[in-house]
Parts: C-alpha cells; structure tokens; sequence
C-alpha cells in the first residue's frame, strides 16, 4: 500500500512550530501581621531552562503578560518585575 506524502507533509512543516519551556514556582508570600485581612498573596517566576534566566511577577496578571508577550512578538513586558541570569 503506497502512502500519499502530500498528507504527511502537513504535519512536518519546512519550519517547526516555535515553544518555549519554563519552570512556573507560585511561592506563597505571608503577612506576619495576623490582623490585617490579607494576611497573604502570591508571587511567581517562570524559570528559563536553557540559560537559567528567572523572571520573577507580584501577581498572576503580570505573569499572563509576561506570557502572551512570548506569543506575540510586538507585546511589551512591562510587569516583569526582575531578571537574574543565574548561571
């Protein structure tokens, strides 16, 4: 039985599809001041597996950001909060 090429083709396109990998830490931050009513939050960073940049974010909404700004090359990212290089 001879395979049409043509229909493989489709799936292993002359360029790859772009992906990008990141190790996501959500790290609970807590207020020591008990009686206060948010007594506490969450920060985040996205680490970069392939030169071990960290970005770090104050909220979800700024790692959503940071994120659709990998997807759409013309976004800014301007709620990235820090950028270390830890090699």
């Amino acid at each position: 039985m001879e395979m049409n090429m043509e229909k493989f083709n489709l799936f292993l396109p002359e360029h790859p599809p772009k992906q990008q990998s990141f190790l996501l830490r959500c790290i609970e931050v807590r207020n020591p001041n008990p009686s206060q009513e948010h007594t506490s939050g969450w920060l985040f960073s996205l680490q970069n597996p392939l030169n071990n940049a960290v970005y770090s974010f104050r909220d979800i909404a700024g790692l959503m950001t940071f994120l659709q700004s990998m997807l759409d090359e013309n976004a800014e990212t301007s709620s990235v909060i820090d950028e270390k290089n830890q090699d």
